[in-house]
């Protein structure tokens, strides 16, 4: 029933959820045969797999996971559909309410609190943190907190340049990463929150094969990684159409903790099924967050943008910032500005890399973003066509509502996929198999312009292929085993040298 309220339901005036959903004129045509409702079910696998139902899957996942949350895992109901994305609401949505990896793999491998428990606040937070409010730390796709490893230095450049974002205002995105139930739950049970632990559960001949969603059944593992930019004045009109959230900044560069609100412009949202045990990979942007790269060209571009400014002029780099770096704890540069030629100002050409790296006495600059690849709207594909359906399907039901100002960018999947998790064999070492992916890597990258602003040319994975289990001392090489597609499990924390 949920499936035909999604596509005749609306001019019909029908009930979800316990709100009634506005009636339209015309309802929204949808590119698949089993298409996106306003309802807080998070789809478990999707019954059939093409790339137009997939990109019909991926916006259910969408609506479900950002349903406003009643407490932990737990969409708010009966909830009336016209309150979906209110404006200005901070509140957590229900991803919001996972576990962030920095609760889950703590620095002394010990094991995680309670699904959804925060992480505990740094040090240098305590005298400014409450008790109950989301810490963000990564300033960048790669940390720059030395006191544990990250996950997510596979979406930016590869060489050490400097690789933060700011928008057109110099306003700073950060980045977290959660995972649902289902992924904490497996982890916790295979104690693969400890480096140790994961490392000779492995080599014993257990590998990492996280939990699959069936249709019907387990919603299977999830991961998603988000993208904020900071709003420095949520009383401007523009931020009416943004999901909001309130948290507390530990920017470790600068040594500071400040509560602060946050837009959210980018979501990855990655989902590993029995159809795709090659995951399903989807990613998620505001609408206005950057033109396509030929608008820059033929020069028609609005002001509207948050990551391009038509009008950009190079704006000078201070003094002492010109080439600087940063190192690691044991010298070696975490943050090498000379990557890029230690220019004196910045660049007003998109997807430039920024010229210096942020310390405290180096503050972001803007950044000028372009989207390298427009959205797909071919008949096998129909993208653009799709998010159109679903934002009118959102504003039919709550006019406001700020997830009627987001859009899919593109879902990857594999028309034939590969299962390495077979019983009764050696574990499976990286790389492992990206079988069939659709669109082809090599044909039509899939990037978030948030996420892999600096490498739009290189599909999410191509590098997750690659994840392998963390390290059990930091003397040892890496182990050659895969970790199912995910890097999350190289934040288990190593054993220190010598121990």
């Amino acid at each position: 029933m949920r499936r035909k309220i999604a596509a005749a339901g609306l001019a019909a005036g029908l009930f979800i959820g316990g709100g009634t959903v506005a009636a339209a004129q015309d309802s929204p045509a949808f590119p698949c045969l089993d298409p996106p409702a306003l309802d807080p079910t998070v789809p478990s696998d999707s019954p059939i797999t093409d790339q137009n139902s997939l990109n019909c899957f991926a916006w259910q996942e969408f609506i479900a996971l950002n349903w406003k949350a009643d407490g932990i895992d737990a969409p708010a109901g009966p909830d009336p559909v016209a309150n979906f994305g209110a404006p200005d609401d901070t509140g957590p949505t229900v991803w919001e309410t996972y576990s962030d990896i920095h609760s889950v793999f703590l620095p002394d491998g010990s094991p995680p609190p309670p699904f959804g428990e925060l992480p505990p606040a740094p040090a240098a937070c305590a005298e400014t943190y409450t008790p109950g409010t989301r810490v963000l730390t990564r300033s960048s796709k790669v940390s720059i907190d030395f006191e544990a490893p990250d996950d997510i230095a596979e979406a930016f450049p590869f060489d050490g340049s400097p690789n933060w974002l700011a928008d057109r205002d110099g306003n700073q995105v950060w980045y977290e990463i959660m995972i649902n139930r289902d992924e904490f739950d497996y982890i916790v049970a295979n104690r693969l929150y400890n480096a140790v632990e994961g490392y000779l559960a492995t080599l014993g001949g257990q590998e990492v094969d996280l939990p699959r969603g069936r249709t019907g059944g387990a919603v299977g593992a999830i991961e998603l990684k988000s993208a904020w930019v900071e709003v420095p004045d949520p009383a401007q009109p523009v931020w009416s159409t943004y999901k909001l959230t309130e948290a507390l900044i530990h920017d470790p560069a600068h040594g500071s903790c400040e509560t602060a609100t946050l837009a959210l412009v980018g979501l990855h949202i990655i989902h590993k099924t029995e159809s795709q045990p090659q995951w399903i990979w989807s990613t998620f942007e505001h609408v206005a967050n950057a033109p396509d790269a030929a608008a820059v060209s033929a020069g028609d571009v609005g002001n509207e943008f948050r990551f391009f400014n038509p009008s950009c002029a190079p704006q000078a780099i201070p003094a002492q910032c010109v080439g600087n770096s940063v190192a690691r704890p044991d010298g070696t540069l975490f943050c090498d500005a000379s990557k890029v030629g230690s220019p004196t100002e910045t660049s007003c050409t998109p997807n430039a890399s920024p010229g210096f790296c942020v310390t405290p006495d180096c503050p972001p600059m803007p950044v000028q973003v372009a989207r390298e690849h427009a959205i797909a709207d071919g008949q096998d594909n129909l993208v653009a066509s799709l998010n159109a359906a679903a934002q009118s399907m959102i504003r039919a039901a709550a006019p406001d509502s700020v997830f009627a100002n987001y859009m899919l960018v593109d879902v990857l999947w594999s028309d034939s996929p590969v299962d390495e998790n077979t019983p009764n064999r050696a574990p499976s070492t990286a790389p492992l198999s990206i079988s069939g992916m659709r669109p082809a890597p090599t044909e039509r990258p899939v990037a978030n312009t948030t996420m892999e602003t600096y490498i739009q040319g290189t599909t999410c994975i191509s590098c997750h292929m690659g994840a392998k289990l963390a390290w059990p001392s930091q003397n040892d090489a890496l182990t050659p085993f895969a970790s199912d597609y995910s890097f999350s499990f190289q934040n288990a924390r190593p054993i220190p040298a010598g121990e």
